[in-house]
């Protein structure tokens, strides 16, 4: 096989010869082109675009950290610390909420309200589990004797 192709190498003129490296130049160009340098770009504009994404997803995780670390430099899960408490007292207030906040045993915080609009309370309680990762383990509502409002109280664990 070698000797065939060299053999016919050799029957093609200089011109021909040109024409046969150059094209195989062109072809080689395009495959390495096709196989290594495309390929590539595209992965560059791919992750050019991801970057704003991953940058949004680096400071949550960096905000969620500063939170854990928060939680844990205020008391830890053994004993609800002073700022787990002031934040439901803030929220209660920017809520509209007249309620007292108390840790009835170590881990556990309770919430009581008399006589408060329920729409607000429900709203309030929503807000509060999704925003401090808090979790209610005990719940007790009652109809005040206003219509609309309710006596409420709920009790959160701290993760």
């Amino acid at each position: 096989m070698n000797s065939g192709l060299h053999h016919r190498w050799q029957g093609l003129d200089r011109r021909e010869r040109r024409a046969v490296v150059t094209g195989t130049a062109v072809v080689s160009l395009a495959l390495l082109y096709a196989l290594l340098v495309e390929p590539a770009w595209e992965d560059r504009s791919r992750i050019r675009a991801d970057l704003p994404r991953l940058y949004a997803q680096l400071v949550e995780v960096e905000a969620l950290a500063a939170e854990a670390k928060a939680l844990r430099d205020s008391g830890g899960p053994g004993s609800p610390g002073p700022a787990v408490r002031a934040t439901l007292e803030r929220s209660l207030a920017a809520a509209g909420l007249q309620a007292t906040v108390d840790a009835p045993s170590p881990g556990v915080l309770s919430v009581k309200a008399r006589d408060v609009p329920a729409g607000q309370w429900w709203h309030w309680a929503e807000d509060t589990t999704r925003t401090t990762r808090l979790r209610v383990v005990r719940a007790r509502i009652a109809r005040a004797a206003a219509e609309g409002r309710v006596d409420a109280e709920l009790q959160f664990s701290i993760p």
